[in-house]
């Protein structure tokens, strides 16, 4: 199924976005950036859908960036001052932006056909984009891009990019993942022709175009990308170009470079983490975040609570702020809190991981408890946890949260990780 697209909105009259020139410096040397945005009241936004940022009120008013949802909607309280309330937000991993009073933004009163079925106007952040013209808008945005020659942006996640090669775990060639290893692992997700085509026993380099176009059409495919008739389907793998010294080569998109090495497929350069513990001590860089985009098991007792212990206290804060009484039941139930307010009880499993999260570690116990029982089930999810180690103590800090309410996890999200097998009545044992 395809990916929805969302259409968040800044009215620089309302919300003064003063650090906007150190997101995009910040987007133009990682490739990324991650901001938090209100979504207004949509509350069916999922992770890894596509969000478009519309810039309104003042000129020039469009289009200025584009990327994905990294998790669904939550409550927090509201950027604007004069209201007390609680407003729902997002984190937005943003793979393209642009500063409008220097680059200039996509006038949406220029669009035509389908896209202008889009209202333009709307003073609500978070519309969903019909699918027709969210298809139509992606190839506008990047045609824009491409004139102001700045690189694409990948149009899918990770996580889609990783559900879509395991689905496709049969087709794909062992040539296929000979080329997606090599690119994924080299500098920059850059390689070149020669050499990819040297992986594969050839000396016609024409081999990768063939090798990327077959792959790029069963993955975007897989990802519910129609194609047109002309379309490049390498682009979905990679963009070819030449690099800084000239070698015509493949950047491989940094989207299917994370799914890669989230699947275990790939390791990732060294590059893929050169900021991380910039300005941090040697004994604080020690421990310091991890990047896997899900919950992995973390071998370290001492990290491991920590980071436990920090996804609980950021839980109970969340609720008792909206009122809530907390009883932490983790040592006796297979549910973490139990929320009390007007006579009303309901459960909370809280999940903590130093990565981005896509997916999450459940207990047998968990998934029953969730799926039975009176009363609902909140799943409560605190990722990017920052963890330190000093002087041999560990310590756990930070963190973003998402909050899944009537959580009841259904089968076909549930992926198993090991079976337990009964062993068939045997007269062998010696």
């Amino acid at each position: 199924m395809a990916t929805k697209s969302y259409l968040l909105t800044w009215n620089p009259k309302r919300f003064p976005w003063s650090d906007l020139s150190d997101n995009v410096a910040e987007l133009n040397r990682r490739g990324t950036v991650s901001v938090r945005w209100s979504c207004g009241n949509t509350k069916n936004i999922q992770p890894g859908s596509a969000v478009y940022l519309l810039r309104q009120g003042i000129k020039p008013t469009g289009i200025m960036g584009s990327g994905y949802a990294l998790c669904a909607p939550f409550k927090e309280e509201t950027w604007n001052a004069s209201k007390s309330n609680l407003a729902q937000y997002i984190d937005v991993r943003m793979l393209s932006l642009l500063d409008p009073s220097r680059d200039g933004v996509l006038d949406t009163a220029s669009l035509a056909g389908v896209l202008k079925t889009v209202n333009w106007r709307t003073q609500s952040s978070g519309i969903e984009i019909k699918n027709e013209a969210a298809v139509a808008l992606a190839r506008r945005w990047g045609e824009f891009l491409t004139k102001k020659g700045l690189r694409l942006g990948s149009w899918y996640s990770a996580a889609q990019y990783a559900a879509a090669l395991q689905r496709l775990a049969a087709k794909v060639t062992n040539s296929h993942r000979t080329l997606l290893i090599a690119n994924a692992n080299a500098l920059g997700h850059f390689l070149t022709n020669g050499k990819l085509a040297k992986l594969l026993g050839k000396t016609d380099s024409r081999i990768i175009h063939s090798q990327y176009g077959r792959l790029g059409r069963l993955l975007g495919e897989a990802m519910g990308h129609k194609f047109e008739r002309k379309e490049i389907k390498t682009r979905i793998i990679a963009d070819d170009g030449r690099s800084q010294s000239g070698d015509f080569g493949w950047t491989m998109e940094p989207a299917l470079a994370r799914a890669l090495i989230q699947l275990g497929w790939a390791t990732g350069s060294d590059s893929d983490h050169a900021d991380e513990g910039v300005g941090v001590s040697s004994e604080e860089r020690e421990i310091i975040g991890g990047s896997k985009a899900g919950q992995g098991f973390e071998p370290d007792p001492k990290v491991r609570h920590a980071v436990e212990r920090r996804a609980m206290e950021v839980a109970r804060a969340y609720y008792q702020k909206l009122g809530y009484r907390v009883t932490d039941t983790s040592l006796q139930r297979p549910y973490d809190y139990i929320l009390s307010k007007n006579g009303k009880e309901r459960r909370v499993e809280v999940k903590g991981t130093r990565g981005t999260c896509f997916d999450v570690i459940l207990t047998a116990g968990e998934v029953n408890a969730a799926q039975s029982g009176p009363e609902q089930t909140d799943l409560f999810v605190v990722s990017e946890i920052k963890v330190t180690k000093r002087n041999g103590k560990v310590s756990a800090s930070r963190g973003r949260h998402q909050v899944f309410t009537k959580w009841k996890p259904s089968i076909e999200d549930l992926a198993p990780t090991e079976y337990r097998y009964r062993l068939p009545v045997s007269k062998n044992l010696r």
